[in-house]
């Protein structure tokens, strides 16, 4: 479908290639497409005229021609238009408010984004402390990098803060290509589920309540170790309680059903979801 239109391009040269974003970017009703480029080029929209996809040059931002990973559109600010982040390989994160008419302004610095400079392959939005405003959670490989992951708060006024620390996520130097917030314990306080690759274990951080997380991994059966690429959450058996998919290079993917009680099995095998020998690489 994309031959001879406008969408018929490669990313380019990289690593595992980057993201793309399906986000109504401009509120028209229509889901519209960003998608990452190589280094040395700049992102590139692509804005949906009743499901035709036409390059949209009225968008300008200074993105540093990075290698971008993935493209987060997100109302950080409450103020009811969407903002653009991305994070890179080079480990610059780049955070660009909607300032109206699609006018934006890079406050990467101003946020306290620039005090991160490892490679950065994922990052999620949500809101863990129930302020209305939506946190980040970051997730930096281990090749060559000595930053662990980070969960950055959002203070409401612009600005984010490094709270990982004090809200006891783990501070070991995973290799970690994302993370998903989701509330797996049906409590109304968003947990994280944190994905790893190079076999390292996978993480899931059970929301306290108060600013803080406890590592309850191997309580639930959710440490996992796989070659992780990626992470879904959805209630696929429809008993109103959140799963978790993941995809694993090499060795077939995990499906973790969750059990109501505190728990999750293995079913991938019963379900038929492990699509083993496949060689699977990152969604962003």
């Amino acid at each position: 479908m994309a031959s001879g239109s406008s969408l018929d391009f490669t990313f380019g040269a990289g690593v595992y290639a980057g993201g793309v974003s399906f986000a109504d970017y401009n509120n028209d009703g229509w889901d519209d497409l960003t998608i990452a480029t190589e280094t040395g080029k700049a992102v590139r929209f692509f804005k949906n005229n009743s499901g035709v996809f036409v390059e949209d040059t009225a968008i300008s931002i200074n993105d540093g021609n990075l290698e971008t990973k993935q493209i987060i559109w997100v109302d950080f600010d409450n103020d009811n238009d969407k903002d653009l982040f991305l994070t890179s390989r080079e480990g610059t994160i780049k955070l660009f408010r909607n300032d109206g008419n699609f006018s934006f302004q890079d406050i990467s610095s101003q946020a306290g984004l620039t005090l991160f400079a490892s490679s950065t392959w994922g990052a999620s939005f949500g809101d863990f402390n129930n302020d209305g405003f939506l946190d980040i959670f970051l997730a930096f490989l281990k090749t060559g990098n000595t930053q662990p992951n980070a969960l950055l708060k959002n203070n409401g006024d612009g600005t984010f803060t490094n709270v990982s620390a004090s809200a006891g996520i783990n501070q070991i130097n995973d290799a970690t290509f994302c993370a998903a917030f989701f509330d797996y314990n049906n409590d109304g306080f968003q947990d994280i589920f944190v994905t790893n690759h190079k076999y390292d274990q996978s993480y899931l951080y059970k929301n306290n309540g108060n600013e803080t997380f406890t590592d309850v991994s191997v309580s639930t059966n959710a440490n996992i170790f796989a070659d992780g690429m990626s992470s879904t959450i959805g209630d696929y058996n429809n008993d109103g309680w959140f799963d978790v998919y993941v995809t694993n290079s090499r060795a077939g993917n995990f499906h973790l059903k969750n059990n109501g009680n505190n728990t999750f099995t293995r079913v991938e095998d019963d379900m038929g979801t492990k699509f083993s020998n496949v060689s699977w690489v990152p969604f962003f």
